[in-house]
């Protein structure tokens, strides 16, 4: 994906020599510290990471697990961030696909990610991405009390939070 005639956005899997520049970047990233501290520390203990990077320098990241749920495995955006000067330039939807482009490989369809009620900006990027935005109404008619609440604990989502759900195959 093209940022401009000299510049690409380039995403691969993560490499411990990317945790010091990925911790400025998170820091940078989020508006509360411990987001930051809670992503830098997901960056090697999730299932798998991928790094955005343009001109060789990683520019943001995106942390995914798996969980297994209702009789099949699922995929969760754990956490995704960018470092500011590069958003709106393509960097975090490059990171969605890839995370997308994983779950498929390994055979995961239903893909979930959580964010808060006031971060527009991730907001917009799962809608512009394609995932729907699942009421917790919603979630509790469609599952029992026991499997809601397994999915809320798979999602960390704690009041307050949003819940995105797409399938990706």
């Amino acid at each position: 994906m093209a940022l401009n005639n000299r510049s690409e956005i380039n995403v691969r899997e993560y490499r411990d020599r990317d945790k010091a520049i990925l911790s400025k970047v998170a820091f940078r990233a989020f508006m509360w510290p411990h987001d930051a501290v809670w992503a830098i520390w997901g960056l090697d203990s999730r299932d798998i990471t991928f790094v955005a990077e343009i001109n060789g320098v990683p520019v943001g990241a995106i942390e995914l697990e798996t969980f297994y749920f209702k009789d099949r495995e699922h995929g969760y955006i754990y956490y995704i961030f960018v470092d500011p000067d590069y958003w709106g330039r393509g960097v975090g939807t490059a990171l969605m696909n890839k995370a997308e482009e994983y779950f498929r490989s390994e055979g995961i369809c239903d893909v979930w990610g959580t964010t808060w009620t006031k971060n527009y900006r991730m907001r917009r990027l799962f809608e512009k991405t394609g995932y729907k935005l699942i009421s917790r109404e919603e979630l509790r008619k469609k599952y029992t009390r026991r499997e809601y609440k397994t999915l809320l604990w798979n999602l960390y989502a704690g009041p307050g939070e949003l819940i995105y759900w797409k399938r990706v195959c």
